[in-house]
């Protein structure tokens, strides 16, 4: 017999909150309707929030031989992380890629 898949439910809507709260406090600002410029704002803030995880990371130490996070780090990294996937939802939106509607 096969055993049916058990979708982590706590920790999906955890993320799924996580996300809606970066993709909130981002806002809307960055968009103008000017692709080109839209685009351009979002590839800066990438690059801050990769350098922001980059920082999330850095503060992590190897404890033992095995990686152990505090409770503060995992929160910082998968705050950093989840804002990260947020600007590159944003990035997504901006070059119409989320749009069912649009012709590829």
């Amino acid at each position: 017999m096969q055993r049916e898949l058990q979708v982590p439910r706590e920790e999906v809507v955890d993320l799924a909150l996580l996300l809606e709260v970066a993709l909130q406090e981002g806002g809307d600002d960055w968009y103008t309707g000017d692709q080109v410029m839209d685009l351009h704002r979002l590839k800066a803030r990438l690059g801050e929030q990769e350098k922001a995880l980059d920082q999330a990371l850095s503060r992590v130490r190897l404890q033992g031989t095995a990686l152990v996070l505090t409770a503060p780090q995992k929160r910082d990294l998968r705050r950093e992380a989840v804002a990260l996937v947020a600007v590159c939802m944003n990035i997504l939106q901006a070059t119409c890629l989320l749009d069912p509607a649009s012709e590829p």
